[in-house]
């Protein structure tokens, strides 16, 4: 789900999530319905496949330091947003990482044991590359813990912390 971090009034980045709409309100963004946006206000909408940055006119909005010309701007991850006068917003796409109980059609093998992941055993789907990964909860009592056997992903380096999972990225780290 798609994230946009600001600093909060201890001046630490926090993300929001982004769910149907972000408005601009008092130099922050805010989630509302998608319903309650008002089109005359900085914000952020889901498009068909991505997130868009809409600017009405009298706004000085820039993103990534160059200014939102004609109102609207596609967004990709990291993207920097800027309301003139208030503090930076950085968007991010970036997924953390959760155990579900695999409902896909192609059954995939477990990018660390090999073995076939079944519909509705419980599995990871790595944010960083899409790999499947078994992984036990308390619930099932299945003995594979194929994403949390190691400290990062058996393809990619993400992380497979699933307690207090963090970011990969964040503004901090600018």
């Amino acid at each position: 789900m798609a994230r946009v971090f600001q600093t909060n009034s201890d001046q630490h980045w926090s993300p929001i999530e982004i769910e149907g709409a972000a408005v601009f309100v008092g130099g922050a963004f805010v989630c509302v319905e998608l319903a309650q946006v008002d089109p005359r206000a900085v914000r952020i909408e889901c498009g068909i496949d991505a997130h868009v940055l809409i600017a009405p006119q009298g706004f000085a909005v820039s993103m990534n330091g160059r200014p939102v010309r004609h109102g609207i701007r596609v967004l990709k991850n990291r993207d920097a947003i800027r309301v003139a006068g208030c503090r930076p917003s950085y968007y991010s796409t970036e997924r953390l990482p959760e155990v579900v109980a695999f409902a896909g059609i192609d059954i995939p093998y477990c990018a660390r044991c090999k073995l076939a992941i079944e519909p509705g055993h419980a599995a990871v789907c790595c944010p960083g590359c899409g790999v499947w990964h078994h992984e036990q909860t308390e619930a099932d009592g299945e003995t594979r813990q194929c994403w949390s056997y190691a400290p990062r992903c058996s393809v990619c380096d993400q992380a497979t912390d699933l307690n207090g999972a963090d970011e990969r990225w964040t503004p901090e780290r600018l």
